[in-house]
């Protein structure tokens, strides 16, 4: 009699089985098993072999490191990558390379004496012209900060050098023979006659510049001489024909004024609420006692002048000008409120303004833009961040600099014709002036500016010009007199009728054989072999309802009879002979069937 039975494979639970035949043998305490296992295992790993892990995530190596991704398989070194000229790697880590500090790498006023240590500086550390005052704070670099013979001539960049003598009243200065040459000048008004000796100043030491030699009138013509005088007369007769003929000129908030310095007078007028008066060279002003108004008073005085600065509404309190975050101990009925609020709220919201939401995101800043973050607490200004080298931002938006695309920012072909004036490039500049009109076999150059004719051909193909696209189609009735390869889909929404098929592909997901079939019978697919119309079979044995195979069938026929048939799988939590005779369907309790129960126990019908 048929019946399921279990059947044992790797990982089977034997203790429902009878183990007459002993091939289910007790594992002695301390036994190492080996070969492969795949699946879940709880228990003590520690004599496993040959487990692997996986990541789910591949790291991969940013900006500035080398070595590419690792995803635990293969192993992987990540190397800093640097460009060599001012950075170097060594063994305690990332160094600045010797004399890879130059000008170009220090700002105007980098190093200040807090940066250098006493005799830090040596000739060995300093490139050749690195040092330039821009670089150096104003007496920044002192005695102390430079070692012995440190700075050499070639150290130091032209210009760069300066020598400035001072001292005090009784104080002098020797500079020999041998000393650096050194120019001393005076500013002007700097000597006074408590600062000089007697008869210190001798003609040798002036200059011929500073000596009178003549006497001269003066004229708006006369250039001036620093060696003349002028004399008395010539003095008053310019004071009178030029200085008292000058005016004043005057402008106001609006409008402007002129004052003759010899014959008229600056009058400085009040205006409203305002008095001016004057004595001797001095010009008050002063508020009238009605000049004020509240007006004029508006946002001028602050809270702690005023006698009561804040309103108390229900208990709480708020300064003028501020803003309660919360009032405590006010009751409104049937009032309409304006004025700032927060916190929560019920009721009709229809006539609130300003009100501000909470976003549960913030805003943040990528590729592109300045550093900042936005959550809807406070307003956030949004700039655009460019290198500065081809772009800047400026009022009107981002623009390009002038001068800022070189051929470097230029990609190839990067020049169209819109960017080049009309008529400028013509036929003959071109290297390829001609249109190459070709079927595979036959070509034609069609010169540019000449026309193109497309033709289709009757019953295959309709051509269609229209605003300057050209329209391919097919007429309403095709002809094709050779063959049709359809790469994609083809649809047939009428009757399709085929005579011999090739290569086919069928959308449907189901396919209907028997369509027109009332009662029950076998069908399936023959595979031709080497006979017309006869071949290998898979098909549905209506007898026994089960999916079967045959050879030799002749697809003209019927019915088949089959030579073995397909083993169904069925599942369900089941494991007993009696428990899957319940569970499965009758049909499939047939020879070879299989059952595969919850617990993962396999059986198979017999």
């Amino acid at each position: 009699m048929a019946t399921w039975k279990k059947v044992i494979v790797s990982g089977s639970d034997v203790s429902q089985l009878n183990n007459d035949l002993n091939y289910a043998r007790q594992l002695v305490d301390g036994q190492v098993l080996s070969g492969s296992f795949t699946g879940s295992f709880v228990g003590d790993g520690s004599l496993l072999t040959g487990v692997s892990a996986s990541l789910n995530e591949s790291l991969t190596l940013g900006d500035g490191l080398n070595g590419g991704s690792f995803d635990g398989n293969t192993a992987v070194t990540a190397t800093v990558n640097l460009d060599g000229t001012t950075l170097k790697v060594g063994a305690s880590g990332v160094a600045v390379n010797e004399l890879g500090v130059d000008t170009a790498q220090l700002a105007a006023d980098a190093v200040d004496g807090t940066k250098i240590a006493d005799l830090a500086v040596d000739t060995e550390h300093l490139a050749a012209s690195a040092v330039e005052t821009a670089k150096i704070n104003d007496l920044a670099v002192t005695d102390a900060k430079l070692a012995a013979d440190s700075v050499t001539l070639g150290k130091i960049a032209d210009a760069a050098f300066s020598v400035t003598v001072s001292g005090d009243a009784a104080g002098t200065a020797d500079i020999g023979a041998d000393d650096v040459a050194v120019s001393i000048s005076l500013a002007d008004g700097s000597v006074d006659t408590a600062e000089l000796v007697d008869e210190a100043v001798t003609f040798v030491k002036l200059s011929p510049a500073a000596v009178v030699t003549s006497v001269e009138g003066i004229s708006p013509a006369t250039t001036g001489s620093d060696d003349n005088l002028a004399t008395t007369k010539a003095v008053k007769d310019y004071v009178d024909n030029n200085v008292t003929a000058q005016d004043l000129d005057i402008a106001g908030d609006s409008g402007t004024g002129a004052v003759d310095l010899d014959s008229q007078s600056l009058t400085v007028a009040g205006g409203s609420g305002l008095l001016s008066a004057a004595s001797g060279q001095v010009i008050t002003l002063d508020i009238s006692a009605s000049g004020v108004t509240n007006a004029m008073l508006q946002g001028a005085i602050a809270n702690d002048k005023l006698v009561n600065d804040s309103v108390t509404l229900g208990s709480t309190e708020v300064d003028l000008g501020t803003t309660a975050a919360s009032i405590a101990g006010l009751t409104l009925t049937g009032a309409v409120g304006s004025g700032s609020f927060s916190g929560s709220f019920q009721g009709d919201g229809s006539l609130l303004t300003d009100v501000v939401g909470t976003i549960e995101n913030a805003l943040t800043d990528g590729n592109g833009i300045a550093d900042f973050t936005y959550d809807g607490s406070a307003g956030v200004a949004i700039a655009a961040e460019v290198s500065g080298s081809t772009l800047t931002v400026g009022a009107a938006g981002l623009a390009v600099n002038a001068g800022g695309v070189t051929a470097v920012e230029l990609a190839s072909d990067s020049v169209i014709t819109s960017k080049i004036l009309d008529a400028n490039v013509t036929n003959a500049k071109l290297a390829n002036s001609v249109i190459e009109v070709t079927d595979g076999s036959n070509a034609t150059e069609i010169a540019l500016g000449q026309s193109i004719t497309f033709a289709g051909t009757a019953n295959e193909a309709t051509v269609v010009e229209g605003a300057g696209t050209i329209t391919v189609g097919l007429p309403d009735d095709v002809t094709i007199t050779q063959d049709l390869t359809v790469s994609r889909n083809l649809v047939v929404q009428g009757t399709a009728s085929f005579q011999h098929t090739e290569d086919l592909a069928i959308a449907d997901r189901f396919i209907l054989l028997a369509s027109g079939s009332t009662s029950a019978g076998d069908g399936g697919i023959v595979v031709q072999q080497t006979g017309q119309d006869v071949g290998e079979v898979f098909a549905f044995d209506a007898a026994t309802e089960r999916w079967a195979i045959a050879d030799a069938f002749d697809a003209s026929q019927n019915v088949f009879t089959p030579d073995a048939f397909m083993a169904n799988v069925s599942t369900g939590n089941a494991s007993s002979n009696t428990a899957i005779n319940a569970l499965v369907d009758d049909r499939y309790e047939s020879k070879g069937n299989l059952f595969v129960g919850d617990d993962e126990g396999i059986w198979i019908y017999s």
